[in-house]
C-alpha cells in the first residue's frame, strides 16, 4: 500500500532533478554555444521542456524514479494526462520563463540584449519560485499536496515508511530487544517475607 509523501523526501527528489538537469543544461550551452550561440538558450530550454516530458508521460522524474516516488491522483489511482500536464506546467513555471526568455533574447541578440534577458529571466523565476514556495507550504502540513498538486488533484506518493527497528540500550547485554515505543511490562513486586509462627 502506497502512502502520500511530504516535504522531506520530495525536496530530495527535486535536488537530484536540478542537479541532473542543471548538468545536462550546462553541458548543451556550452556545445552548442560553441557552433551556434544564438541557438544555445533554445536547444537549453528544450532540455527543461525533455525533463518536464518525462514526468509528464510517466508519472515520474528521474528524482523521483530513484527514491521511489511516483504522480497519481488524490486517490492514489493513475492520474490523467490532462492532470500531469496542468501540474507539470505549474511545477516547471520558474525554469521555464527562465529559459524560455532566455532563449528569446539569445535569438534576437548576444551582447546587452542577452545579458539584459537573462537578468529579467532570473529575476522572473526567482519571484515564481517564491511565490509558489509559500503557496504549498500550508498544503504540503495539511495534505502532503504542493500548490501544483492542488489545481491538478494529485499527490507523490511512495512506499510506506520501514517498520520502527528493534531497540536494545547499550552495554545491556542479556536483556531481550525492546520495540521503541512499546510499553515496558512492570516488574512485580516483591513477596512479603512473613516470619514463622513461633511454637507453643
Amino acid at each position: 500500500m502506497l502512502e502520500r509523501k511530504g516535504l522531506g523526501i520530495r525536496v530530495g527528489a527535486w535536488v537530484i532533478d536540478l542537479v541532473a538537469m542543471l548538468v545536462a543544461a550546462v553541458i548543451v550551452n556550452i556545445v552548442v554555444s560553441l557552433v551556434i550561440p544564438r541557438l544555445a538558450g533554445l536547444f537549453v530550454l528544450a532540455v527543461v521542456c525533455g525533463y518536464a516530458f518525462i514526468e509528464i508521460a510517466t508519472g515520474q522524474s528521474p528524482g523521483k524514479m530513484a527514491l521511489k516516488l511516483k504522480v497519481a491522483r488524490e486517490d492514489g489511482a493513475p492520474a490523467a494526462q490532462d492532470q500531469m500536464v496542468r501540474r507539470t506546467v505549474i511545477k516547471y513555471s520558474p525554469l521555464l520563463v527562465h529559459y524560455g526568455i532566455a532563449a528569446l533574447t539569445g535569438l534576437i541578440g548576444v551582447g546587452v540584449i542577452g545579458f539584459l534577458g537573462a537578468l529579467v529571466g532570473g529575476l522572473g523565476s526567482l519571484a515564481l519560485g517564491i511565490i509558489l514556495f509559500v503557496m504549498s507550504w500550508k498544503p504540503m502540513e495539511l495534505a502532503r499536496q504542493a500548490f501544483w498538486d492542488l489545481q491538478a488533484n494529485t499527490a507523490v506518493f511512495g512506499p510506506p515508511a520501514a517498520a520502527t527497528a528493534p531497540f536494545t540500550p547499550a552495554g545491556s547485554a542479556g536483556f531481550a530487544p525492546i520495540m521503541t515505543g512499546q510499553p515496558v511490562p512492570p516488574v512485580p513486586a516483591a513477596a512479603a517475607v512473613v516470619p514463622p509462627t513461633p511454637q507453643a
